[in-house]
């Protein structure tokens, strides 16, 4: 009978690990996965550096506040590429991106 092979952590997926030490289990679960580590080590960042999220230490523990004017922008201007992107492609673009112009335009 074959033995199951365990995999190994992908990297995003050992570094988001230290972070959820104190998540209950099943967030610990979610949050750990590879595509959600992924996220969170890629997109985080970018989120900082945009300017949409912001960290304040207070009294040793961090804060998190969202820029919503900044997510705005930055929203208005991933509507924009993905117009310009459509219109390149005479309107008959299906890719991956399809179905975010459809959740952008129900919520105008």
């Amino acid at each position: 009978m074959a033995r199951r092979r365990k995999r190994k952590p992908t990297l995003p997926q050992q570094l988001v690990s230290p972070f959820t030490l104190l998540l209950p289990e099943p967030a610990r679960n979610l949050v750990s996965g590879p595509k959600a580590s992924l996220i969170i080590v890629v997109g985080v960042p970018l989120l900082i550096a945009a300017g949409v999220l912001n960290i304040n230490w207070e009294n040793g523990l961090p804060k998190f506040t969202i820029n919503q004017e900044k997510a705005h922008q930055l929203e208005e201007r991933a509507v924009e590429k993905f117009q310009q992107i459509e219109t390149q492609h005479g309107g008959a673009y299906n890719g991956p991106l399809t179905g975010f112009r459809d959740s952008l335009e129900s919520r105008r």
